[in-house]
């Protein structure tokens, strides 16, 4: 699962999509020496900004308080969303460069950085900060500049359900943010999809998101014949991601489990989805069984749920 101490989504060089990396940016000593403060500062200064937003994310290990002081600090949540918002305009082929993407994939981190703490993480959410980055989850172009912005914004929503919390499972539920999971997974890198599953399953795992899906039979539908479609894309994939089969078959479980499809008037089609057909391959199966033996069990809890539903 996601490591809280890796919660930043930096994406250049990550060597995993839940971990940041901005260490490809060259530091200007006189940054490595400035303060917490001088740094916010600079971030307001074009020449300076993505030195200044890096040189933070560096610094955040260190600065337990940042997401803090960055959300308190005059100016500088207001200057972060201008370059979000100012990127927009740039959301086609050929009209964003990769330098570009990269700066505006700091300044998401840095709103990671302020999802992640406790402290500020409703106030993100309560000042619908999340909604400004659902153009970088709704694109459909899958070139390299624009997939950083998709993985790294849903980082920010990924970083949001690091706890389990009510009242920001219902006010991202109510800002549409599974539309835009859903989205990424179609449209996604292998990377990606993994985050937005990971939030699925992070929402499934709460009340208020496991009845989303199950009060509406469109909305199961919808999400359990994109699981499948992810499943059959994975098995025919050499080396399938094991992380990706964990997360579907984790929503898988949060499902079957749930009393509400042990009703005597569930229909056979919901049941029906409930057994991924992917799983009867007999190769597909035994693969991933030798692989990572923990995903055969997670196969066996999905099973007995399924029939503890039905007995």
């Amino acid at each position: 699962m996601w490591n809280p101490q890796d919660q930043l989504l930096f994406p250049s060089g990550a060597s995993s999509p839940f971990k940041s990396n901005p260490s490809n940016t060259s530091f200007e000593p006189r940054m490595q020496s400035a303060s917490i403060d001088q740094l916010m500062q600079q971030i307001s200064d074009p020449a300076n900004k993505a030195q200044a937003m890096a040189t933070l994310i560096k610094r955040h290990p260190s600065t337990p308080d940042l997401a803090i002081r960055l959300w308190e600090f005059p100016n500088a949540v207001t200057t972060l969303l201008l370059e979000v918002v100012n990127t927009y305009k740039s959301l086609e082929p050929l009209k964003l460069t990769a330098l570009d993407s990269e700066r505006v994939c700091l300044a998401i981190t840095l709103f990671q950085i302020i999802a992640y703490h406790p402290q500020t993480k409703l106030q993100l959410i309560k000042a619908q900060i999340p909604v400004y980055l659902y153009p970088f989850l709704s694109m459909k172009l899958k070139e390299t500049p624009f997939e950083n912005l998709r993985l790294t914004s849903l980082g920010v929503i990924g970083a949001l359900f690091m706890v389990d919390d009510k009242e920001i499972c219902y006010s991202l539920l109510e800002a549409g943010v599974v539309l835009q999971c859903l989205h990424s997974m179609n449209y996604g890198s292998e990377l990606s999809t993994s985050v937005a599953v990971y939030i699925i399953l992070r929402l499934l795992k709460q009340e208020p998101g496991l009845n989303y899906f199950l009060q509406s039979k469109e909305r199961f539908l919808a999400l359990t014949g994109l699981f499948q479609k992810l499943l059959e894309r994975l098995v025919k994939d050499a080396q399938p991601s094991l992380r990706l089969i964990k997360y579907i078959l984790g929503c898988y479980i949060c499902l079957s489990g749930s009393p509400q499809l042990s009703r005597p008037n569930t229909s056979i089609e919901i049941i029906t989805r409930l057994h991924p057909p992917i799983f009867k391959d007999v190769a597909f199966h035994n693969y991933i069984r030798r692989v990572d033996p923990s995903i055969g069990m997670q196969i066996e809890d999905m099973y007995r749920n399924m029939y503890r539903t039905r007995s």
